[in-house]
């Protein structure tokens, strides 16, 4: 199925989806070092089948007609991949890795192929009731994700769980661009979207603009807040009826007031009905706004006790400190898997060798901590456990974002500093003697000033606040930060 398109050493392992337009699969190749690589492969093909020629022939169309109609498909449809290429800096974004297309042996019609990177579907996830926390994350997420399209002008239109991937450290991914819209060119009537969480003005097609994909995030939260179930339908374990389902989205779109989702705290249900309120103006005006939210109630949240030291998995040991003891600060908990920060500055390095623009992406402290530090740190055994993120690093004080990398080893950005530490006390950093000795920048009592991942030149890594980084010659601090898969 697959022998027209060249991905060199690409084989297809199994099927895994359908879509609208094809199927999507896992892939894999082997890499020299004799690892295994994996990706998913979306496969799409306009036309669908034979019977949409037959409607376009029984329209009296034109055999060039017909084939100008579905390339125009197809390139609309390869539009996905562009609109992805540019949010590819986005963390919350599912980064594409190449995109192929070749025509139909008959020449009526194309065959598109997108490689990317193989995440799980939300509904894998999304078995059963969802907490707080989960809803938050997720909405924070995809805030993120839609904040990056909006400086795109970029309309996504069809939020709902199956365009939400996770990733294995439970990163919530966008996915599905494919009738996304520039939103200069949004034409007014255009239908698109999925029934259940399509936004009113475009099912009764009216104008639209961005809050259109506020409205359908915020179905998204209501739905998994709800016991897996949209508005005005019976919960489980009843199965609703066609005629159910029909009052219940025909309700919804006459702009009958939702009634709130069954599960989470008051403040988050308003946050969830506003963002779904029927009226566009009535809702958040953009994903920052709505993210704004969120985060309030987010950093509501209890955090975990900052003195639970993750002793148990065996991450105990620093031979390039002497076999010293490292202690671990849980930072969250999903399950058996642990994010995890040493409780002390362990070392000292330069933030990269030269001066230049540099981001996280490219700096030599990165290099460090996942090829000289990992393997120093962590026996085989312990390096199995540690599981891959994908981090993304932007100075806030400058414009040279850092694509997302995946890393084994990282350090915390200044925004999360001041979501897993609540106080200036908490975010403060003792660095060890050793540390101090190989040039740590510290202040009296040994606090350090340079622990975290924000990039722009040389040395830099900034002291955590949000409005200033500091540019320094002497090296930064190492803290390093670790996704944990304990089971």
């Amino acid at each position: 199925m697959f022998e027209s398109v060249n991905f060199p050493g690409w084989e297809v392992v199994r099927k895994i989806g359908e879509g609208s337009f094809g199927g999507v699969y896992e892939i894999q190749r082997k890499l020299p070092d004799g690892r295994v690589e994996t990706a998913a492969l979306k496969k799409m093909s306009i036309p669908r089948d034979q019977e949409e020629v037959y409607v376009l022939q029984s329209q009296s169309f034109s055999g060039e007609q017909i084939t100008a109609c579905f390339k125009k498909q197809m390139e609309e449809l390869v539009r996905e991949y562009l609109f992805m290429q540019k949010l590819s800096g986005c963390p919350n974004v599912v980064s594409c890795q190449d995109v192929r297309y070749s025509p139909h042996e008959d020449g009526i019609g194309w065959d598109i192929y997108i490689r990317m990177e193989l995440l799980t579907p939300l509904k894998k996830y999304a078995t059963g009731q969802y907490s707080e926390y989960q809803v938050l994350r997720l909405g924070l997420d995809m805030c993120r994700a839609l904040a990056a399209c909006e400086k795109q002008n970029i309309i996504h239109r069809d939020i709902k769980p199956q365009n939400i991937l996770v990733s294995e450290n439970r990163t919530y991914k966008l996915a599905d661009f494919g009738i996304a819209k520039v939103s200069e060119k949004t034409e007014s009537g255009t239908m698109a979207g999925t029934n259940g969480y399509i936004a009113p003005e475009v099912a009764n097609r009216q104008k639209y603009g961005k809050e259109v994909d506020i409205y359908s995030l915020g179905m998204v939260l209501y739905w998994l807040m709800n016991d897996n179930t949209l508005p005005f339908l019976p919960l489980p374990p009843q199965i609703p009826t066609a005629e159910q389902r029909d009052l219940a989205a025909q309700q919804r779109l006459d702009g009958v007031p939702l009634p709130p989702p069954i599960n989470g705290s008051a403040a988050l249900k308003s946050v969830v009905c506003k963002a779904c309120a029927f009226d566009p103006a009535a809702r958040y005006r953009s994903a920052v706004e709505f993210g704004s939210a969120l985060l309030k109630l987010y950093r509501q949240q209890k955090p975990m006790d900052s003195d639970d030291i993750l002793q148990e998995i065996g991450l105990t040991r620093d031979v390039l400190n002497g076999e010293e003891p490292i202690e671990w600060l849980i930072l969250e908990k999903n399950d058996n898997q642990y994010l995890v920060i040493s409780k002390y500055g362990l070392d000292s390095q330069k933030y990269h060798d030269q001066w230049e623009v540099v981001t996280w992406e490219t700096c030599r402290f990165r290099v460090w901590l996942n090829q000289t530090f990992y393997s120093a740190a962590f026996n085989p055994t312990e390096q199995d456990m540690i599981m891959t993120s994908d981090v993304y690093s932007e100075s806030p004080t400058h414009s040279y974002p850092s694509r997302t990398v995946q890393d084994k080893v990282f350090l915390l950005d200044c925004r999360e500093s001041y979501r897993y530490f609540k106080s200036e006390k908490a975010r403060t950093c003792i660095a060890t003697q050793y540390a101090i000795d190989q040039g740590s920048t510290v202040q009296y009592g040994g606090t350090c000033w340079r622990w975290l991942r924000e990039g722009y030149f040389v040395d830099l890594a900034s002291i955590p606040n949000l409005q200033r980084a500091n540019f320094t010659y002497s090296g930064g601090t190492v803290r390093p930060v670790i996704w944990v898969d304990a089971g």
